[in-house]
């Protein structure tokens, strides 16, 4: 046989093989369906206790399934929605309840439905989707590849007003469609055909009807046979809309075992919340809205037969944020680190029990400033902490005081009838401090803020902004509406008058600009030129010579209509990103942030001609896991780089690759110390590379000290298609390679392209070895330098790299002497540096770029060099974690100063902000584009930083906790009154609170990234 007829046959087997493969991977992940009623309280069904309705089929699918009695969602629609799809307590996803503003879950959030049709799954939703109608939150947004939903939260609702139960109008992948019959028919039958369809390939269904919930609308052979009971009207209703889903489900069941996939697909029914009407619910109190187990228990029912044993009954507790990890986790897919959410699947299969120590929390109100405590209810398997019962509705309800808590225990009292935080102050105590801390854990992820809309005409045009479900309401008046324009241009905005007649002016008020157009009596549209911009945009109407009138109520009237008409010339383009990156450079190494010992003469310039933060962090102050943070947008803990050698998870889009999807041209230059290389990373061209990391010399140098310098590979300057720029291999650091870095930046901002650039410039200096730099090897004396206020000889304790490479670099114990030698070479090297950015701003403005470039100079991390007895980075003091962060440029404030806690993983986010660049939902960092504008004061309550499994730290605007886990032991330090950090207070009675409540918060985040230090914890 001939060796190509050998290759051949062998190239077949091997196709042949992986097709079998593939099909054998597709038949073994399950399908899933997820059917979610609408206000079908737990009673709401037969199986449950009630004699009067008829619900066969989900009584037999009960029977032949798990029946989950203890399955929890929040007490109203969106809010649970949202904690379904995202696996994540609902405050964190932008929605705060159902409509006026409240129920807009942001565009960044990841949802079930993107993470499986990643991993091959076809996705459709068939029903009520509630989590915003605009982009970025409609559901094609969020990884449905098909959906036929009505808008709003219900269908008869605004912006959808006057619509019907009945041939309804609905929206068909974007699309307006009219569809025959009656509405839960109509999802149930799409549903059907999109299995029908995707039979041989895995598929996630999402099936939310909007029945039962009000109108109360259903063909009257539902509803006689209820009349004929002598039930109330509105019970008879509810009760045949409960039917009739019970029919479709009935059909939907007999269709899988018809296309033989009943044993191999997930099937679930949920309720989402109470019954809103009074009627039977298995003895539960309370019903929609409210707190008590009425309004939050809610019926959950699960089959997989090929897995699961049915005619099950659990009573342990679970609730809507597990269902996410839980399908991940049955379907073989990568369950996120960030979940509140945990799977049940060991639950489901049996093979564990009920676990007694887990805390779930529910909470919703009106208002978007949620209150401590308000509505609130804390369940455990036992006890169950309720807060303000009853005050959903209660915009001004005063919190203020002590809080108004009742206490019940579940497995005794399941109809909550007596209160027991009289007789259990111990438990209402600890069940109290679990509630504070998870408040204020949800709090800080994005401050209560709803998502935001944004306005892109290349994404959905025209768009509606409805004023009741998307405006912003304060004091029951709506305000506008919160906005992005992601690209400025001519826009045609039509405004509803409602009963408002004649001639009159359509205003617009955006970005601290108000325009006006006249239109005649028959008119509602005008032409505006708005620019980019985020921030409040208010538009209305306004009869000629009256006043303004404000509709508060839930129509239509005061909805607007955008349609962007045209967008900017062509050659308008985004700014320019120069982000300029040292290493091992203190905060406190520049002279025009207060350090007057240094002379840093181009630095100082930028700080003058922009914004300066003072309390910029770097949370693993390590080279590589640093720049892998920025990079990736992400800590450590959510990226896969804890430490030397790990490697970015390779699913995350990283940031240069954000920025050249956007049509950046995307430079590297210098330092690169993690895996790959800059071409593979997202990176157009890399003029100047330095790889970093650790090997030996191949030509032998000698730092300041006249010692031999090991322990760095030699650098390499190439450019993008690997042509060596510098030929002379093997040097290693240099004297001057500062000049070498700044030499590549200026040759690349010297190019003429036609797209905005985004250029990653990073620096060596000032990291050793320290060489006498070029022309300044006499600028400091080292006698006059002064030491550090919080100089040390030694460390007190081993902090866990006492002997690492950075420490042994100076003898001990420190000596004045050698601490003011070192820093004076270091000073050196940092004004050499000094020098090379001055080049290269002065050669952006001859280029004529300076004007629409965004210039960012910050460090990896800071250093030791004598303070606290310390020469290296691997530490948690604020020498080490604050990094200098300056941004000057288009948009940005001149001489200005933040004090806004940031980290360095938030430049990702807040320079594609900044630039008007979309966020990738891999990113987890924080934009503090905001905090720029001077719109808001902080983005992080507080900061966490971790080094190894040696040091965990978290720091507010005044206390830092340091912990060292592996010897047990704490610091505690008061910022405010020692900056320095030199009075450790950790073993101060009277700050034993505070210890513990930082504890606590540190704690549950590490626990939110998966921590592996946490997990050693809990298996203790």
């Amino acid at each position: 046989m001939s060796r190509t007829l050998i290759a051949i046959l062998v190239l077949l087997s091997i196709a042949w093989a992986e097709q079998h493969v593939h099909a054998a991977q597709a038949a073994d992940r399950p399908n899933v369906i997820l059917i979610l009623t609408d206000d079908q309280g737990y009673g709401d069904v037969g199986v449950h206790g009630n004699e009067q309705i008829r619900t066969p089929h989900i009584d037999r699918f009960t029977r032949e399934g798990v029946d989950l009695t203890r399955f929890y969602c929040s007490p109203v629609c969106a809010p649970t929605r949202a904690s379904l799809m995202t696996g994540r307590y609902y405050y964190r996803s932008g929605v705060i309840h159902t409509s006026r503003g409240g129920a807009k879950m942001a565009g960044e959030n990841v949802t079930i439905a993107e993470l499986l049709q990643q991993s091959g799954y076809k996705t459709g939703i068939f029903g009520k989707w509630h989590l915003g109608d605009t982009y970025p939150m409609r559901p094609q947004d969020q990884g449905f590849g098909e959906s036929l939903v009505h808008k709003s939260g219900g269908i008869g609702q605004t912006p959808d007003r006057p619509n019907s139960y009945f041939d309804s109008r609905l929206w068909h992948n974007g699309e307006a469609v009219t569809e025959q019959g009656y509405c839960t028919d109509v999802f149930f039958r799409a549903a059907t055909e999109f299995i029908e369809q995707n039979r041989d390939a895995p598929f996630f269904v999402y099936l939310p009807t909007n029945a039962p919930h009000t109108p109360l609308e259903i063909d009257a052979k539902y509803v006689t046979p209820y009349r004929t009971m002598g039930l109330a009207d509105t019970t008879a209703r509810v009760y045949g809309m409960v039917e009739n889903i019970d029919d479709n489900l009935g059909k939907l069941l007999s269709r899988l075992d018809q296309l033989k996939l009943r044993e191999n697909t997930i099937v679930l029914f949920i309720g989402d919340n109470g019954p809103q009407q009074k009627r039977y619910t298995a003895g539960l109190r309370g019903r929609k809205s409210w707190s008590y187990e009425g309004g939050i228990r809610v019926p959950c029912f699960v089959q997989w037969k090929g897995r699961y044993a049915g005619g099950r009954e659990l009573d342990s507790i679970a609730a809507h944020i597990d269902l996410l990890p839980t399908l991940l986790d049955a379907c073989g897919v990568k369950i996120p680190k960030n979940l509140d959410g945990t799977s049940i699947v060991p639950l489901l299969a049996g093979k564990t029990e009920a676990d007694d120590e887990r805390t779930l929390f529910f909470q919703c109100h009106r208002g978007l400033a949620p209150r401590p405590f308000q509505n609130c209810a804390v369940v455990t398997q036992q006890y169950k902490l309720v807060g303000y019962p009853g005050t959903f509705s209660k915009e001004d309800l005063d919190t203020s005081g002590e809080p108004q808590l009742e206490l019940y225990d579940l497995t005794k009292d399941a109809a909550e009838q007596t209160d027991l935080a009289d007789e259990h102050p111990d438990v209402v105590a600890k069940l109290r401090s679990a509630y504070q801390r998870w408040f204020e854990d949800v709090r800080a992820t994005r401050r209560f803020r709803p998502g935001l809309v944004k306005i892109d005409g290349s994404r959905e045009n025209p768009m509606t902004l409805c004023r009741y479900q998307d405006g912003n309401y304060r004091d029951g008046s709506p305000h506008g509406w919160t906005v992005e324009i992601v690209q400025g241009g001519r826009f045609a905005l039509s405004v509803d008058r409602g009963e408002l007649t004649g001639p009159g002016d359509v205003h617009v008020d955006w970005q601290g600009r108000t325009q006006t157009q006249s239109v005649a009596a028959d008119a509602n549209r005008a032409l505006f030129d708005l620019p980019a911009g985020e921030g409040v945009i208010d538009i209305w109407f306004q009869q000629q010579g009256k006043e303004r009138v404000v509709v508060s109520d839930n129509g239509i009237a005061g909805n607007v209509i955008v349609e962007t008409v045209a967008t900017p010339k062509k050659n308008a383009r985004r700014p320019n990103v120069l982000f300029i990156l040292t290493d091992d450079q203190r905060p406190d190494t520049i002279r025009a942030l207060g350090n007057s010992h240094i002379q840093t003469p181009h630095l100082d310039a930028l700080v003058r001609r922009g914004t300066s933060f003072t309390r910029a962090m770097c949370a693993n102050p390590i080279c590589t896991p640093s720049r892998a943070e920025i990079l990736s947008g992400r800590s450590s803990f959510e990226n896969g780089v804890l430490d030397f050698g790990g490697k970015i998870d390779p699913n995350l889009v990283l940031w240069p690759q954000a920025m050249q999807q956007a049509g950046y041209e995307t430079w590297y230059v210098g330092k690169w110390h993690n895996d790959g290389r800059p071409p593979t990373r997202g990176y157009t061209d890399t003029l100047g590379l330095f790889t970093g990391g650790g090997s030996k010399w191949y030509k032998e140098q000698t730092d300041w000290k006249g010692q031999k310098v090991t322990g760095y590979r030699a650098w390499i300057f190439q450019s993008g298609d690997g042509k060596t720029k510098y030929p002379e291999r093997g040097v290693g650091l240099t004297p001057d390679i500062s000049e070498k870095f700044a030499d590549a930046a200026i040759e690349l901002i010297g190019r003429k392209t036609d797209k905005p650039f985004f250029l990653h410039l990073n620096f060596t200096a000032p990291h050793d070895p320290l060489f006498l730099t070029p022309g300044f090897e006499k600028t400091y004396d080292p006698k006059k330098i002064p030491l550090p206020k919080n100089f040390l000889p030694q460390h007190p304790f081993d902090h866990g790299n006492s002997k690492g490479r950075d420490e042994i670099l100076l003898p001990f114990p420190r000596t004045p002497e050698i601490v003011q030698q070192t820093i004076a070479v270091y000073y050196s090297v940092i004004s050499h540096l000094d020098l090379q950015v001055g080049r290269i701003l002065r050669a952006l403005e001859e280029s004529g770029q300076a004007e629409n470039t965004i210039v960012v100079f910050s460090s990896d991390h800071g250093l030791g060099v004598g303070s606290h007895g310390l020469r290296g980075k691997q530490n948690m003091y604020e020498h080490t974690i604050n990094v200098p962060m300056i941004f000057a440029g288009p948009g940005i404030a001149r001489g200005e100063t933040k004090n806004a806690q940031v980290y360095l993983r938030d430049l990702y986010p807040t320079l594609c902000e900044l630039s008007g660049v979309e966020t990738p939902k891999t990113v987890r960092a924080k934009s503090f584009a905001g905090v720029l504008r001077g719109e808001i004061e902080e983005v992080h309550p507080f900061g966490v930083g971790y080094f190894r499994d040696k040091q965990r730290m978290i720091r507010t605007d005044r206390w830092k906790l340091i912990s060292y886990p592996q010897i047990e032991r704490m610091q505690l330090f008061d910022l405010e009154n020692d900056p320095h950090e030199l009075r450790d207070l950790s073993a101060d009675p009277e700050r034993q609170g505070v210890v513990a409540n930082l504890r606590g918060k540190l704690e549950d985040w590490q626990r939110s990234v998966d921590d592996p230090l946490v997990r050693k914890q809990s298996k203790r």
